[in-house]
């Protein structure tokens, strides 16, 4: 409770106001022409301005200072700023008397005790309201003060983290591992962000630094980590990261006999309309040589052909097949071969090139194919093997033939 001495009427004395405010407890009250304590008297008649500079002798003919004009800078500040106060216009006295003024801070009007020009940031919080309050005082009394106020803004915040994850989740080793962003991060100062990955392989670091890994890159078992963050071009998000274990290969169903699908040969043997060796004969699945389900041809030297024609809207990417050796002889067996791929069914392009291949010789239901993996990313509709040479080195060198032709492409995925 505040105790007010106001002066008695019957005793000469004082007596105590409760609650009243006391006069000359603030800068100017002794010299603001009002009864601040409410009892009766005004200023320096008041006796809680006894002690006050501006009631000394010779006080009330003294004129209070000018108020200076004061600048915080930067004008918006953030949390991650300094303040600096400057009186850039100081404060004049009527009289000419020396000046002194005297800076304090106030945040959100609370008095801080900070009495620097300069005012950390270790001190301000996104979101306050810092006051600069400069006093000028002639020596005799103050003047009104001069002040300037900023509010702090947010600084620079990190974006969150995006969310990822690898796809396919079960990724083949013929299948090349993408990094997917499920949720996008989101900057909360609506900066331009950008994403950024990288990848491990069993917890080794790799120079990998794109969302695609091609599948060669990969072997069968290894767990493949993709790490992915935002950066807003100063300040990173938290990582982000996605796991996969890599299988074996796996690929599509035999694509020899899509809808629409058509055979040819370069010959057969008895001539390719007859329904004995043509060219139908590799594609149809069945492995015996039981009924001559075989395509064969006479051989004096070669080059001779078999082709599939997929169909219109049917064009593949293989990367696999597999072909079954020749019955009746060891010598007509398949042993140099070029597979091709085109687009018209005239013009073609090499994609695998082998040779002395060794085919398993097959002889009435015997079972055997022999397969090749190729690295190839160009689908086509029409596919051949162009055969250089059979198998020979014996009496029965002057046929060739293939029981069977198979045909895949990486197992398609979603």
């Amino acid at each position: 409770m505040v105790m007010v001495w106001a002066l008695g009427a019957c005793s000469g004395g004082y007596e105590v106001v409760d609650g009243a405010p006391a006069e000359g407890d603030d800068p100017g009250e002794c010299t603001d022409g009002t009864d601040n304590d409410g009892n009766g008297d005004t200023d320096c008649d008041d006796a809680g301005c006894a002690s006050s500079p501006d009631c000394e002798e010779g006080a009330s003919d003294n004129a209070p200072p000018l108020a200076p004009v004061v600048v915080i800078s930067p004008d918006a500040p953030t949390a991650d700023d300094d303040l600096f106060c400057e009186i850039v216009e100081i404060s004049e006295d009527p009289e000419g008397e020396t000046v002194e003024t005297t800076l304090s801070w106030t945040r959100d009007d609370a008095a801080t005790g900070m009495t620097d020009a300069t005012l950390s940031a270790e001190h301000t919080t996104a979101g306050d309201s810092w006051t600069c309050v400069a006093t000028p005082n002639d020596g005799v009394q103050d003047g009104p003060t001069g002040t300037d106020t900023v509010s702090i803004a947010e600084g620079n915040r990190a974006p969150s983290a995006p969310e990822v994850s690898i796809h396919p989740s079960e990724p083949a080793t013929n299948q090349p591992l993408q990094c997917v962003v499920l949720t996008e991060a989101v900057d909360p100062d609506g900066d331009e962000l950008t994403t950024t990955f990288a990848w491990s392989v069993d917890g080794t670091e790799t120079p990998l630094t794109e969302d695609t890994i091609a599948k060669t890159e990969t072997a069968p078992g290894e767990t493949w980590t993709c790490i992915a963050s935002a950066s807003d071009g100063e300040l990173s998000s938290e990582e982000a990261t996605a796991s996969a274990t890599v299988e074996e290969a796996r690929y599509s169903d035999d694509i020899t006999g899509l809808g629409g699908t058509s055979y040819s040969a370069s010959s057969c043997y008895g001539g390719c309309d007859d329904t004995t060796y043509y060219a139908d004969h590799a594609f149809d699945d069945n492995p015996g040589t039981a009924g001559y389900s075989t395509w064969h041809t006479t051989w004096t030297g070669g080059p001779e052909w078999i082709a599939v024609d997929l169909g219109e809207g049917n064009d593949w990417a293989v990367t696999r097949y597999g072909l079954m050796g020749a019955s009746f002889h060891e010598g007509y067996r398949v042993r140099d071969f070029e597979l091709q791929g085109s687009d018209d069914g005239e013009s073609w392009t090499t994609v695998d090139s082998v040779s002395d291949a060794n085919l398993a010789y097959v002889m009435y239901g015997g079972e055997a194919f022999s397969y090749w993996e190729v690295d190839n990313d160009t689908a086509y509709r029409h596919w051949r093997y162009l055969i250089t040479a059979n198998e020979g080195g014996q009496t029965y060198a002057n046929e060739v033939g293939i029981v069977e032709i198979e045909m895949f492409g990486d197992e398609p995925v979603d």
